[in-house]
């Protein structure tokens, strides 16, 4: 699944896809994308989910949770965790799911990038 994914969108400018080193066989849980910094990930989020998609985000940064933000320290002082959480989704990965619903993402995906 992961590499239908990857092939679908790995000469996209707009996309950047998982990485994974050459003599590393990756078992994904997720599979996530980096948007383009100009395209706007939660407007991208919601229209992607109103096509009944189920998009996601995952590895929200641990200061943004109350806890930390009332001990510890503040989202200015990551600037580089910051910038990647307003760019990265995640797109639906399932052991079930079935090679027309993986397509179905790619093409909204796609459509929603104007490609």
């Amino acid at each position: 699944m992961a590499k239908m994914y990857n092939e679908a969108f790995e000469n996209i400018p707009k996309i950047t896809i998982p990485a994974v080193r050459s003599n590393v066989r990756h078992v994904r849980h997720l599979y996530t994308i980096l948007l383009d910094a100009k395209i706007n990930r939660n407007k991208f989020f919601t229209e992607i989910r109103a096509k009944n998609i189920g998009v996601n985000l995952h590895y929200i940064p641990i200061y943004k949770f109350t806890y930390y933000q009332k001990n510890f320290r503040s989202e200015e002082e990551f600037p580089v965790t910051e910038e990647i959480f307003k760019r990265i989704i995640t797109l639906p990965l399932f052991p079930k799911m079935t090679d027309e619903k993986i397509i179905n993402v790619i093409e909204a995906t796609k459509k929603r990038l104007r490609l």
